[in-house]
């Protein structure tokens, strides 16, 4: 009994402490960029020259960086599916390829996002690892995974910390493009992504999963989201617009039953994604307890 009495105790404060630390790590996100990532000084990472520092931006330009890479992952969340391919990444390095060599860890651990075309529908992720200059003469082929090779690529970046989680990636991406809108860097984006019709963005994520303290992402580039309070100004103002019209008699006719107001929104776009979003404002009504028309 007594043992029972004291592990309960211990595994209460266990929880407390962590629940503390998932707080600790998750608030104040910082964007600027000023803050050179801790693991970059441990392990390897890719080289890049600074090539304009704006107001929570950089455009870097990689030359010539290589990348083991999944193919796409069919996923509705941004975590699991880096999960998955960073599981395939990690047996790689320890040895689960053509050479059966180890390779060295490196960072960031790069996960590119191709949006779905609705809210439910399954994403496309590619989850790339760095492969070290040393690898990159020779790399190990391996089954699943694909080598991309980089030739001068211009990145546009934003920094945040914190544990990445679903809700914030599409954010984060957005404030990006917010902060490049009408400069030429945006048009390039634009230019670049025009072929495929699509808004493609990368993630990339410098630490291990372990480590709570000084945690590094940025949101690569190579637009509005429904917020709570957004939903009734819209719903008042759908209703302003058709005030004195026939169908706003038709509309309180129908509620009038239940003495509230009821509306829906209707959003059409993947949660990833960030621009060229479309969201409704829907009131129903019952046409047969309107007045007549």
């Amino acid at each position: 009994m007594v043992l029972c009495v004291t592990m309960n105790v211990w595994m209460i404060k266990l929880c407390l402490f962590l629940i503390l630390v998932s707080k600790l790590c998750n608030a104040g996100y910082s964007t600027k960029l000023d803050f050179y990532p801790p693991p970059c000084k441990r392990i390897e990472c890719p080289n890049y020259e600074l090539i304009e520092s704006g107001k929570d931006y950089e455009i870097r330009l990689y030359n010539s960086a290589m990348w083991m890479s999944t193919a796409p992952i069919d996923d509705v969340s941004f975590r699991e599916a880096t999960r998955t391919g960073f599981r395939s990444l990690f047996n790689y390095i320890q040895g689960k390829n053509s050479f059966h060599e180890t390779i060295e860890m490196t960072a960031p651990v790069m996960t590119q996002v191709k949006p779905s075309d609705g809210p439910f529908c399954a994403s496309a992720f590619v989850v790339s690892f760095y492969v070290p200059k040393k690898n990159q003469p020779n790399p190990p082929p391996a089954k699943g995974l694909h080598l991309q090779k980089w030739s001068k690529t211009y990145a546009a970046v934003r920094q945040f910390s914190g544990f990445v989680v679903d809700d914030d990636i599409s954010k984060e991406a957005a404030a990006l493009s917010a902060s490049i809108a009408g400069t030429k860097w945006a048009a390039a984006v634009d230019k670049s992504q025009a072929a495929d019709n699509t808004t493609i963005y990368t993630v990339a994520q410098y630490n291990s999963p372990f480590e709570f303290k000084n945690r590094v992402n940025e949101i690569w580039q190579f637009n509005g989201f429904v917020a709570d309070d957004d939903i009734p100004k819209e719903a008042a103002a759908l209703s302003a617009s058709i005030a004195g019209s026939k169908w706003a008699a038709a509309i309180n006719k129908s509620q009038a039953a239940d003495n509230t107001t009821m509306y829906t929104v209707a959003g059409y776009n993947s949660p990833f994604e960030f621009k060229k979003r479309v969201n409704e404002i829907w009131f129903t009504f019952d046409l047969d307890k309107a007045p007549a028309f």
